[in-house]
Order: structure tokens, then C-alpha cells, then sequence
């Protein structure tokens, strides 16, 4: 019982000392085997002061190994640790709560949070996936660029930001913009062009429940002119959307095609692109 009460106010300082939003982000049982073992191997005993500096040091390294291990971030969380920042070649999945505008100012601002995992993954019934949707859950304020202005004030795309939009996001920086409550900190995201917005279809297996009921198959037929069948995009209208470029991926270069087209043969090779 002692051990117990040990560790979990070891566990509470620990989270002081590396500014961890909560104790429940480190958990009890890798705070119990590695008090443990440290102690064993100081068998002559080991001060408070020194055994709260190895857990320190060695919970540093596995926070920044996740950091740089993790394939895409589905939280914001990592920003609120003043001592271990995520390298600018993070990938954040995110998904925005709202938008507004600073009041008095033409700035536009959305609350983003992490955006939910393929098959609802961070929904897991256990102590891992509440921990991960705990953190998912975590918001803070993000400045948009004003590339995407055009975007929030066109009729056609109205609701696209406010539908629990989901994109993936890099190259992110945090700044506090001032004026908290009480002189406190405002941290926001600073604005970035490095963004990729998620388009949804119903018909996409891997889409989470919670966002089924926001897809975008009246914005594909409205503003690009198609909609999805059979597997593929398929011709359903004049598009509104006149791009000079668009950029896609090449999923398939077609075999040479030879045809006679206005009396002249001409050749030609289809590409799929998604």
C-alpha cells in the first residue's frame, strides 16, 4: 500500500516537473516497474530528488521517441509541452470544431482538435483508446492563411469548415496571440498553406461513424461536377469550380491508344488520377 501511494505521487510530480497536461498521460504502471527497477539497481538506496530526476530523463525519452516515431499525430497535445516540441515534419491529423472571425479584425480562427482515426481505431474500449481519445479530444485555436479566405466567403463551399472538416497538417508552428483571461497564455497555431482536406463519401469503408453524417457528395456534384461510382469519379454536371491547376495523384498510365479524330489519326495514353 505504501509502494501505491508512492507511485502515484511520484507519478503526480513527475507530470509537474515535464508539463504534462494530466498524471492520467503517464501511466501508473510504467511509473510502478520503472521506480522499481531503479531501485533495485541502488540497492544501497536512492533520494526522492535523484529517483523523480531518472524518471524525468527517462520519460523525455520515450515522450520524444513517440513524437518522431509516429506516423501522423491525431492530437494537438504535444503542443502544451514546453519542454518537448514536435519536429516541424510532424503530420497532424486534425479536425476542425468551429470557425470564426476575431471580433474587430478580418482574421479568421478555428478550433481544431485531433481528427478521429480510420474505423474508428481511438474509440477502443480500454484504457489505451480512453487515453487516446482523451488527448484527440484536446483544442486549441489556429490562425487560417488567407489563401483559404476565398474558400470560407464562397456560397459554394459554404459548410465545408464547419462539418468537423478533417485534414492533415505539417510544417505547424504555436504562438501565444495574448489577451487570456487573467493575463493567461492564448496559444495558437500560426497559419500554414501545408494542408490536405479530406473529402467524404458514404461509400468509403474506412470512414469513421462520426463523421458519416458529413460527407461530400453534394459538394463534388455542385462545385467539381462529379460523383463517385462504381469505385471511381464519374461526369454528373457542369463543374463551378475552374481551376488553372489541380493537383492529384497518378494511380494509372494507360497503354498508347491510337484513333482517327476530324480525319487525322491521333494518339493518346489515359491517365487515372485520384
Amino acid at each position: 500500500m505504501e509502494f501505491d501511494k508512492t507511485v502515484e505521487s511520484m507519478r503526480k510530480e513527475l507530470a509537474v516537473c515535464t508539463q504534462t497536461r494530466s498524471s492520467d498521460d503517464i501511466p501508473w504502471s510504467w511509473v510502478a516497474t520503472t521506480m522499481a527497477r531503479l531501485l533495485s539497481e541502488h540497492s544501497s538506496g536512492i533520494s526522492r530528488t535523484v529517483l523523480l530526476t531518472e524518471l524525468e530523463a527517462q520519460w523525455h525519452q520515450i515522450a520524444m521517441g513517440e513524437v518522431l516515431q509516429i506516423e501522423t499525430l491525431r492530437t494537438v497535445a504535444p503542443f502544451f509541452n514546453r519542454i518537448i516540441k514536435p519536429p516541424q515534419s510532424t503530420v497532424f491529423g486534425l479536425k476542425i470544431d468551429s470557425m470564426q472571425p476575431i471580433p474587430g479584425t478580418g482574421i479568421w480562427v478555428w478550433r481544431v482538435s485531433g481528427a478521429p482515426e480510420p474505423l474508428d481505431a481511438g474509440g477502443a474500449k480500454n484504457a489505451d483508446g480512453h487515453q487516446r481519445k482523451r488527448r484527440a479530444e484536446t483544442q486549441m485555436d489556429a490562425f487560417v492563411h488567407q489563401r483559404y479566405y476565398p474558400m470560407i466567403e464562397a456560397h459554394e463551399f459554404s459548410g465545408f469548415f464547419t462539418s468537423a472538416r478533417t485534414m492533415f497538417a505539417t510544417s505547424l508552428w504555436m504562438a501565444d496571440r495574448g489577451g487570456g483571461s487573467g493575463g493567461q497564455p492564448v496559444h495558437t497555431l500560426l497559419p500554414t498553406t501545408a494542408l490536405a482536406f479530406e473529402l467524404r463519401i458514404q461509400d468509403d469503408p474506412n470512414l469513421p461513424k462520426v463523421l458519416r453524417p458529413h460527407t461530400d457528395e453534394q459538394l463534388l456534384h455542385n462545385v467539381f461536377g462529379v460523383r463517385f461510382a462504381g469505385g471511381r469519379f464519374v461526369r454528373s454536371s457542369v463543374p463551378a469550380f475552374d481551376a488553372d491547376q489541380l493537383w492529384c495523384k497518378i494511380e494509372l498510365i494507360g497503354e498508347p491508344t491510337s484513333e482517327w479524330r476530324n480525319g487525322r489519326l491521333t494518339s493518346y495514353r489515359c491517365i487515372e488520377g485520384v
